[in-house]
């Protein structure tokens, strides 16, 4: 599934304009950046999990996450994910990303934009 996201991130990158890219920080982290930074994560002793993925983009970095909790390399019964991202624009891309994993391992996600945030002042 990772293989697929990164697709998806070649593209948007790719259809997304390097000035927008500059406003809103984007980075599209490539898979194998994200694999890393998920290798990071350690396994504890407890059964849930609850991931904070700030300036989420297409999910690269959940995806790899997730990836790994398949592989079972970190175990986790429960798992959810609360997702931030800027970019209403990749919404879209970030919610097929997390809702495949969904009937795998995922327990949720919440896709939490600025627009929510914004709306609840």
């Amino acid at each position: 599934m990772l293989a697929t996201v990164e697709q998806t991130r070649l593209k948007v990158s790719k259809n997304t304009e390097a000035e927008r890219k500059s406003q809103l920080g984007q980075f599209f982290t490539p898979a194998r950046t994200a694999q890393f930074m998920a290798s990071l994560f350690t396994s504890k002793n407890i059964d849930n999990c609850r991931l904070l993925d700030a300036g989420a983009g297409i999910g690269s970095l959940s995806s790899a996450f997730l990836e790994r909790c398949i592989a079972a390399e970190i175990n986790f019964r429960k798992i959810e994910i609360a997702a931030f991202e800027l970019d209403d624009f990749i919404h879209n891309e970030l919610n097929n990303s997390l809702s495949s994993y969904k009937n795998r391992l995922l327990t949720g996600y919440n896709l939490v934009s600025v627009t929510d945030l914004l709306m609840q002042f």
